[in-house]
């Protein structure tokens, strides 16, 4: 097939280019340019459903029977929905379909460019994909992994999940969930084994690892109060018991903690008497959790309980801090 030249904004690319990079993480993930076309194709069956639905919509509102008239409305719905970047569309990408697109690319020519290039359409697609939040857009990549899954869910089978070192592992599955920023899919399980502790696993890691098995399984009711006890705690971070830990942080501090709600645990502040520059904070997550979130900000953060985190931590700025010593050192004698 010839190729198809699109004009975006570089935010567009960008955010393409993220998405990309964030739900694929293994050596089989397809080229940049496979991801696109890909995209390309499912999000024109996207937007088929999306008129489907709008067209029975009004055909059950309005009482008519008239489908060809429901159809017009229903497109005119979706133009109004159609909005072009107000920026200038100076990043041009060069896609190359595979002979699996052919069919989506020539219905397309077909029935979509009355009034509108093959070019400027792509765009509106990639637009309308973008719109949708960064859990639906992982769910739309991953459609063929996520229906499999939610088939297995449904029929009570067991599903393997061939991990990057080319082990498996047999997983009982509950449920997909969204972690708190509804910016990743989580499959909630049980592993194989009576029991076995909940495990969550990001939906991207079973791009092309997954097999569902004929092996049938029930979640008894410990299972049950295991998998209910662990949605105290946030999706991704289900391995681990809940911990309670103090710390002490400065103005900017608190200012992170407000602001940098990714993988936040739940917490509570307090003023420190006599001390209007600091702040008394006592979080609750997971060990991993609370130990990462407190990293991120650096000396503004101490933690105070538990002792053994505080002593981890130190360790880890240490570590960056000898790092850094010898890659100065390194550029002081090169100057030389």
């Amino acid at each position: 097939m010839d190729k198809i030249k699109v004009n975006i904004t570089p935010l567009m690319y960008e955010r393409l280019f993220n998405d990309y990079q964030a739900f694929f993480v293994d050596e089989n993930a397809p080229s940049f340019n496979a991801f696109l076309c890909d995209l390309i194709q499912k999000m024109y069956e996207w937007r088929r459903q999306k008129r489907k639905e709008y067209v029975s919509h009004i055909i059950g509102r309005l009482g008519t029977r008239d489908k060809k008239k429901a159809e017009e409305i229903a497109d005119e719905l979706l133009i109004l929905n159609d909005t072009e970047e107000p920026f200038p569309l100076d990043r041009a990408l060069s896609l190359r379909p595979s002979a699996k697109h052919e069919l989506t690319i020539r219905s397309i020519e077909e029935n979509e460019l009355k009034s509108i290039s093959l070019s400027s359409y792509v765009r509106l697609l990639l637009t309308d994909y973008l719109k949708l939040s960064a859990s639906q857009r992982e769910v739309l990549v991953h459609r063929e992994e996520y229906n499999l899954i939610q088939d297995a869910i449904a029929d009570s089978r067991m599903i393997k999940l061939i991990r990057e070192n080319g082990e498996s592992v047999l997983l009982r599955p509950y449920c997909i969930a969204v972690n708190a920023e509804q910016s990743f899919n989580y499959v909630v399980a049980l592993r194989e084994a009576k029991g076995t502790q909940p495990v969550s696993v990001h939906l991207f890691k079973f791009h092309q690892a997954i097999t569902v098995t004929r092996n049938y399984f029930e979640f008894d009711k410990e299972d049950i109060k295991a998998i209910e006890s662990a949605f105290e705690k946030d999706v991704a971070f289900l391995m681990g018991d809940l911990i309670d830990a103090e710390v002490l942080l400065d103005v900017y501090g608190l200012k992170y903690l407000k602001h940098m709600y990714y993988n936040r645990p739940s917490y509570e502040v307090k003023d420190v008497p006599d001390d209007p520059e600091h702040f008394r904070v006592c979080l609750r997550g997971t060990y991993l959790q609370i130990e990462n979130f407190v990293f991120r900000m650096g000396e503004h953060a101490f933690v105070i309980q538990p002792l053994e985190m505080a002593k981890r931590l130190g360790n880890r700025f240490e570590a960056a801090a000898a790092h850094y010593a010898k890659q100065q050192k390194r550029e002081g004698k090169s100057r030389k």
